[in-house]
């Protein structure tokens, strides 16, 4: 496997794991008393979904912008 392959990979999982990290420290989801898994994944796939919808809007905008030079 392409080292960048690898290394992108693993630099996606620590941005997935440090979301949910995210997610249960700002809603108040306590590990300790156990994490309610509905709630938590309804969070966590609704995080997931709207990072895809932004780089979509940001590719769909990048696309769409005229590159070219005017005269």
């Amino acid at each position: 496997m392409n080292t960048w392959l690898k290394r992108g990979l693993i630099a996606l999982i620590i941005f997935m794991i440090l979301g949910a990290f995210l997610i249960v420290r700002e809603n108040g989801l306590s590990p300790t008393e156990g994490i309610n898994i509905v709630q938590f994944a309804k969070l966590y796939s609704g995080w997931v979904k709207n990072i895809f919808g932004n780089v979509k809007s940001i590719t769909a905008y990048a696309v769409s912008a005229d590159w070219l030079p005017t005269n």
